[in-house]
Parts: C-alpha cells; sequence; structure tokens
C-alpha cells in the first residue's frame, strides 16, 4: 500500500511540474511594483503600488527571454520546485513565485520592507507581420485615446512631433493633450515604439508628472489599434488595474475648420469661475478678493492675458495687483489646444476642452498674483464673451 501511495505521489508531482511548465507559456508583461512595510515607520505607507515595465517569454522549459521596454533582449535560464521559480541571467539571479495569475519576484528585502514586481500575461497578438507599423507611421500625425470615461486614459491624445524632432536627450517628442474629466492639460513628453514578435508596444513618458504609460497593441482593425494598459489609482495604494482602449488616428483640420476656430476663439473672454489661486500659508496678506481673468485673442495671432484683484492684509487694508501677459498664439492641427509664446520667450499650452460663440473652457495653469509666489494651480477655466 505504501508502495502504491509512493509511486502514486511521484506521479503527481510529476504531472504538478508539467502543469507548472504550461502555465508559464506566453508572454508576461509586468503591472507593478508593490513595496510594503515590515515594521511601523513615520510617514510611511503600509503599502505603496506603482508602475513598472518588463517582458518575460518563457520560450522552452528552461530558458527564457527578459527584455525591457526599448531595450535589447538577453537570454536566462528558468528552474521551478513547485510554485517557486528562479531566473538566473549570467551571474545575477532573481526569485519569486507564481500563482495562476501572476508571477511575483522580490527584488529587495530588508529588515525595514520588501520591494516585488508582479507580472501577468499578456493578450495574444492578432497582429499580422504586414499590419505591424513602420515607426514613419506616428511621425507627424495624431492619435486619439477612445476608453471609458472612468479611465486615466480618458480625453488623452497623442500629437507626435516628426521625425527629426528630438530633444536635448535626443528622444522622440510627444505632445500629450488631455482635454476631458477634472484635469486637463497640455504636456511635452518622449515616446518609445518597441517590437517583441507580433506584438508592438507604445511606451510614452510625461515629464511634468515624471511617469510613463506602456500600451500593448495587440490588434488592428478598421485602421484602429487596440491595446491593453495598466492604470494606477490616485492614491497609489491599490493594485494596478487593466484596462482595453483603442487607439485612432485623428485626421488634421482643414483651412476652412481652422479659420471656423479662429473666428470663434477673437474676441475678449472673461472667467466666471474665480481661476486665480491664492496661497493662504505663504502669502502675507488674509485675503484675496475682486479678482478677474481676462483672456482676449487678437485676429493677426496676438493676445493679452490679465490678471487682477485686491489683497487684503490684517489691517484691512487694500492692495490692488494687476499682472498683464502678452505675445503671440496659434491653434493646433487637431483644434484641441492653443499654443502661446509669451514676449519673454516661454512657450505654454492653453487646453481647449469646450468651444462655442460665446462660451470657452480651457485647462490652464494659473499662477498667483503676488510676485514672489510660486504657486501655480491648474483647474478648468469657464470663459465668456
Amino acid at each position: 500500500m505504501r508502495k502504491k501511495l509512493h509511486i502514486l505521489t511521484i506521479i503527481f508531482l510529476i504531472l504538478a511540474s508539467k502543469l507548472i511548465g504550461q502555465n508559464l507559456d506566453g508572454i508576461w508583461l509586468s503591472s507593478h511594483f508593490l513595496e510594503t512595510t515590515k515594521r511601523n515607520i513615520p510617514y510611511k505607507s503600509d503599502s505603496i503600488f506603482t508602475k513598472a515595465y518588463l517582458l518575460l517569454d518563457f520560450i522552452d522549459k528552461e530558458n527564457v527571454i527578459i527584455k525591457g521596454l526599448g531595450k535589447d533582449k538577453e537570454f536566462g535560464k528558468f528552474s521551478i520546485t513547485n510554485n517557486n521559480i528562479r531566473i538566473k541571467v549570467g551571474n545575477d539571479s532573481i526569485e519569486g513565485i507564481f500563482t495562476e495569475k501572476d508571477l511575483i519576484f522580490t527584488l529587495m528585502d530588508t529588515l525595514n520592507s520588501i520591494k516585488q514586481i508582479y507580472l501577468r500575461r499578456i493578450k495574444n497578438s492578432k497582429l499580422r507581420k504586414n499590419e505591424i507599423p513602420d515607426r514613419s507611421r506616428f511621425f507627424n500625425s495624431s492619435w486619439k485615446i477612445e476608453s471609458a470615461s472612468k479611465s486615466k486614459n480618458y480625453g488623452i491624445n497623442f500629437n507626435f512631433a516628426h521625425k527629426d524632432s528630438l530633444d536635448y536627450l535626443e528622444k522622440n517628442i510627444v505632445l500629450i493633450t488631455k482635454n476631458k474629466g477634472l484635469y486637463g492639460y497640455t504636456e511635452i513628453g518622449n515616446y518609445t515604439l518597441d517590437f517583441y514578435k507580433n506584438h508592438l508596444f507604445l511606451g510614452v513618458s510625461n515629464r511634468d508628472k515624471l511617469k510613463e504609460n506602456v500600451y500593448h497593441i495587440y490588434k488592428l482593425e478598421n485602421e484602429i489599434f487596440y491595446a491593453e494598459t495598466y492604470e494606477d489609482s490616485y492614491s497609489f495604494t491599490k493594485p494596478l488595474i487593466i484596462n482595453n482602449i483603442k487607439i485612432k488616428k485623428l485626421e488634421y483640420l482643414t483651412i476652412n475648420q481652422q479659420k471656423d476656430i479662429k473666428s470663434k476663439l477673437n474676441g475678449k473672454w472673461k472667467a466666471i469661475n474665480n481661476p486665480i489661486p491664492f496661497d493662504t500659508i505663504g502669502s502675507q496678506y488674509e485675503k484675496f478678493e475682486n479678482q478677474s481673468f481676462e483672456l482676449t485673442f487678437q485676429k493677426k495671432g496676438k493676445f493679452k492675458l490679465m490678471k487682477k484683484g485686491i489683497f487684503i492684509n490684517e489691517n484691512l487694508k487694500e492692495v490692488s495687483k494687476t499682472v498683464i501677459t502678452k505675445g503671440k498664439w496659434e491653434i493646433s492641427k487637431t483644434g484641441n489646444y492653443i499654443k502661446i509664446k509669451t514676449n519673454n520667450g516661454w512657450e505654454k499650452y492653453i487646453t481647449i476642452e469646450k468651444l462655442s460663440n460665446n462660451r470657452l473652457n480651457i485647462f490652464y495653469d494659473v499662477k498667483a498674483l503676488e510676485e514672489k509666489s510660486h504657486f501655480y494651480y491648474r483647474t478648468l477655466i469657464e470663459l465668456i464673451k
């Protein structure tokens, strides 16, 4: 009887190891880092989730390909014991565990905290070789993300610069516009296109937000790319979730469409929702009242921004303050943002959320009115003519 049990146990272990090997089939992409504290540390969260990007491809029973976004692939060996896995690349190795859904590797384990990286299988790609786009397809073009309104990608457009537009680090430039939701913006970033087998990856990094999104593109249908991407929570205390999106090319405005938008923009606009911030902590004043925010677009491509208001100190003395900024403006090729260049040489962007003949909603970083203040506030500004 014991001999039979022993034989059955061996058979079970062999079958289990085969199943485990099968479970690793496919391409795995990291979703996030998780750093967890082991003991109470002041001012530190118990768990912090941040984005991470690493690709693993288990090509047979002992070999694995490791690849970072835009990096060369490396070859390693892996071994499995029960649900534990060990990967070795050269003299370096990493250990972890796996479940039905996740591969979890430990990157750091100290007295105070442990840092792990989580990976999950990506979808099988349906892209054929002739459908994988050449890099030139994105040069000097704009693309719109279509997603659910709750998604952090909702309202985002990518405006890719032409081939020779590189920054000081010789990275490709993209202008990222978000004109939907609570907080919109137009900011400069960089992008990387990467290909692995028949999978396409688009990585977009936002300089201002110091973060990167990676979109795994797995299908092309009717000139629309289908992709999946991991999205973090605003608090960074919850695991990242995967979201399915579409990426669709935007057509540039015709000359007549540009003229129509310029005609609507021309004139003086006045804010109705008090967008000028007041730094109550760093200010020498007690109150800020009677504020006015006026934005004037002129037909000859010039603009004037006037901010004014009254500061009241602790002795109830009133101090009036007015700041006027002038320069040139132009509408974007897609019509969803305005590029302004001030007379002192600064380039900024005004993101258009809504435009009609007598109503304009924009996202813009508004600086506080005090001279020594460095306080900015990004908000939706509602203006009327």
